[in-house]
């Protein structure tokens, strides 16, 4: 896993401890004079190991349990976000992996590697509700969708100003034109 995730080339092992009776694992860094990781690595780095570790231990438990991830790259650079996403694609195979994260480029990773190992997805976001919870739909964000689908939305908007302007609410066509367009304008820039 270290090396999938390029971070092989950190001499990181894992120390067994047993608090109140129970197995655990500290990752430690073999260096002349010690250190923890924290005191030496970039957060990146350290990201990248902790994945690397959460992999190989899921790999090793043999189950086939779905996983789920928050924000898994945040801190790492390009390169290791290609990398993480290339190894939870190929976990997909194996099990769900379910991925929650606000960036953007790296969900368009992560498809592309999806699509690239031949396993399903779904894309869905996550909205606050009036009330304040939660609620996940399919129709994804606007600046979230691919050129194809964004011009699928501005014609179903358009429709929609047409619609307006037919059933004479002027009101409801002028805020259907304003939203049409500052979306329009997005999807040209």
């Amino acid at each position: 896993e270290p090396k999938q995730l390029k971070v092989h080339h950190l001499r990181v092992v894992m120390k067994p401890e047993s608090p109140g009776g129970r197995t655990q694992f500290k990752l430690t860094l073999q260096l002349p004079g010690g250190g923890s990781p924290a005191a030496i690595l970039s957060e990146g780095e350290q990201r990248a190991i902790a994945i690397a570790s959460f992999m190989a231990e899921i790999r090793l438990s043999k189950g086939r349990g779905g996983i789920v991830f928050d924000d898994p790259v945040s801190s790492l650079d390009h390169r290791r976000r290609w990398e993480v996403a290339e190894r939870l694609a190929r976990e997909s195979l194996n099990r769900h992996v379910i991925v929650f994260t606000h960036d953007i480029y790296f969900m368009l990773i992560l498809e592309q590697k999806i699509e690239a190992v031949g396993a399903a997805h779904t894309k869905s976001s996550i909205r606050r509700a009036r009330d304040g919870v939660g609620g996940d739909s399919e129709d994804l964000p606007f600046d979230v969708l691919g050129r194809k689908d964004r011009l699928g939305r501005l014609r179903q908007m358009l429709g929609a100003v047409w619609k307006a302007e037919k059933e004479g609410h002027e009101d409801l066509q002028r805020q259907l034109t304003a939203k049409c367009y500052g979306q329009l304008r997005l999807a040209w820039e």
